[in-house]
């Protein structure tokens, strides 16, 4: 059976998930690993891309080629390529 994941909780699995992921993953994916459905997982999704947004996090969450991906927010590039180049 599903494990009873709280928001917060589901918050947090979805984040370490999309950490370590190299390509966009699919809603679908993402609710098969957390035992979740897949309009919770969508809608914790869309909370996580917000509320990062808001807080003007260096992670922009967003969808792409039909998943989610973790991307370095646009404005602080020029860091991230400092640091790798």
């Amino acid at each position: 059976t599903a494990p009873e994941l709280d928001d917060a909780e589901l918050d947090s699995v979805l984040e370490a998930l999309l950490l370590v992921v190299d390509t966009p993953v699919t809603v679908d994916a993402l609710a098969s690993a957390t035992d979740q459905t897949p309009g919770r997982v969508a809608g914790r999704l869309h909370v996580l891309a917000s509320g990062w947004a808001v807080r003007d996090s260096g992670i922009d969450l967003r969808e792409a080629a039909g998943g989610w991906r973790m991307y370095t927010r646009p404005k602080y590039a020029p860091y991230v390529e400092k640091l790798l180049l």
